[in-house]
């Protein structure tokens, strides 16, 4: 239910989006035609089109599948990692964090779209365990720079059945440690802490 009225309101935005676009564009043709100036307008880009969202709860876990239901939370979705044991399926997830203006920016983004891709991936009764990692550029003593993991998050199944995803979300992006206090386990770079 909760997920239908989520694709309704995503599904009005992108509508309120294109016309809001549309108008705009609207606007800047009359201005510019209705002044004296002989000018060639660029041509718009088209918007990227909206993320496909599935319903991960009775999908087959394979990498594919996986990055429809989650890769719209990330922005740069990096890798997609699966092991299957005894029927159940480890799912690592690693991003890269662009330039975070503060480690206490970083740990937040990673606790909020480590939140909203575990409630989507739990929902399938073969994953076991979810890592999100987080990757950054990192200068060593020596001034190389090199995209590094720099923090991860994981929670079992056990754990997340648990969760009342619908209040701890709101929980995690009040107190982004909410998360890393309950996870089954988390790691902080040392230069992060």
């Amino acid at each position: 239910m909760r997920n239908e009225l989520v694709f309704k309101v995503s599904k009005i935005l992108i509508v309120m989006f294109v016309l809001v676009n549309l108008i705009g564009c609207s606007t800047e043709k009359e201005t510019s035609s209705n002044s004296n100036i002989n000018q060639m307008q660029p041509t718009p880009t088209p918007s990227p089109s909206p993320t496909v969202l599935i319903d991960f709860s009775s999908v087959d876990v394979n990498e594919n599948n996986i990055k429809l239901a989650v890769e719209h939370f990330f922005g740069n979705l990096k890798s997609v990692g699966i092991e299957e044991k005894n029927g159940l399926y480890t799912i690592d997830l690693t991003y890269y964090g662009k330039e975070f203006l503060s480690a206490e920016a970083l740990k937040k983004g990673l606790a909020n779209v480590s939140v909203n891709a575990m409630e989507v991936l739990f929902k399938n009764p073969k994953v076991g365990k979810v890592w999100v990692w987080v990757e950054s550029d990192m200068t060593d003593s020596k001034g190389n720079t090199n995209a590094i993991p720099v923090a991860n998050v994981a929670l079992t199944k056990e754990n997340a059945k648990t969760i009342n995803w619908d209040e701890f979300k709101f929980m995690v992006i009040g107190d982004y440690n909410a998360l890393f206090k309950i996870a089954d386990s988390n790691f902080i770079h040392p230069s992060l802490k």
